[in-house]
């Protein structure tokens, strides 16, 4: 018979409401036992647990750690979802208030909303560096990478804040502000900024990768043509402390006239040493 195994702790948190601690793989669905109450997710006797939240489940917490994985298919949950240790979380739809990860953890978030900040971190206690991947959603507060890798497909996000040794790679989405620091590294290939100031940078560097790129350093301004074909009239405001660096990237018209080029002077070079070959 499968090792089932529910206890209820008290939790400091939420207004003191109990948590109760799942070491299983279930469903948590609209009405059942586990809804509304505050969830911690852990290993169990049996392995790593791996638990579906589905569509209507009001939660009032979530905590994600060891091996196990959370899928968030819908639903609400209060308080920030935490995930740490080896843990995964997938997002696919639904609400919570904030996402914490720590550790080299999984994120996947492709739908829904956060309301507030997102803190993507490393911890001294796990070595490794959380990976997250956003194809979709809405993000209410700052998305603040201390460490690991981000890479951004799409969604609407309020500020990208890289920050300590943190890499964010954006190739689309729209974004209020993109704002670096410490020995942070942003690749910023697509996506659309809508801000007074699009790009700052405290320190740290962003690579911008398009056609047409053109800082203006006395006018602060970057204008051109991103490598997804957004068309950018940004502005870049720098310390000293910081680079952009620009990757122009020719267009594919350009690029194909240039490979035609070249094909053409092969073929008559080629020609030209037959031709040669034959008046010996």
């Amino acid at each position: 018979m499968k090792y089932l195994l529910i206890f209820v702790v008290p939790l400091l948190l939420a207004g003191h409401v109990a948590a109760a601690t799942i070491d299983y793989s279930t469903i948590i669905a609209r009405g059942s036992e586990l809804d509304g109450k505050s969830i911690i997710v852990t290993d169990g006797m049996q392995g790593p647990a791996h638990v579906v939240i589905e569509p209507g489940v009001a939660l009032t917490g979530l905590s994600v750690g060891g091996n196990s994985s959370v899928v968030m298919m819908g639903g609400s949950i209060d308080a920030d979802v935490n995930v740490h240790t080896y843990a995964s979380f997938t997002m696919l739809d639904g609400d919570v208030g904030g996402l914490s990860a720590s550790g080299p953890v999984q994120l996947y978030i492709t739908g829904g909303s956060v309301a507030g900040l997102v803190m993507i971190r490393a911890t001294r206690n796990t070595p490794g560096l959380p990976q997250a991947n956003i194809s979709g959603g809405a993000f209410g507060g700052n998305v603040v990478v201390g460490a690991g890798r981000l890479l951004i497909t799409d969604g609407s996000f309020q500020q990208i804040q890289p920050e300590s040794h943190g890499t964010v790679e954006i190739t689309g989405g729209k974004m209020t502000r993109i704002n670096s620091f410490g020995e942070s590294v942003v690749h910023y290939s697509g996506g659309e900024i809508t801000g007074d100031f699009d790009i700052t940078a405290i320190s740290g560097t962003i690579h911008v990768y398009g056609s047409n790129l053109v800082h203006q350093r006395h006018a602060l301004r970057l204008d051109g043509v991103l490598a997804d074909g957004t068309v950018i009239e940004n502005y870049y405001v720098s310390p000293s402390g910081a680079r952009l660096v620009l990757h122009n990237v020719p267009e594919p018209s350009t690029l194909a006239l240039a490979l035609t080029i070249c094909f053409a002077i092969f073929l008559g070079l080629r020609r030209h040493g037959c031709h040669a070959g034959h008046s010996v």
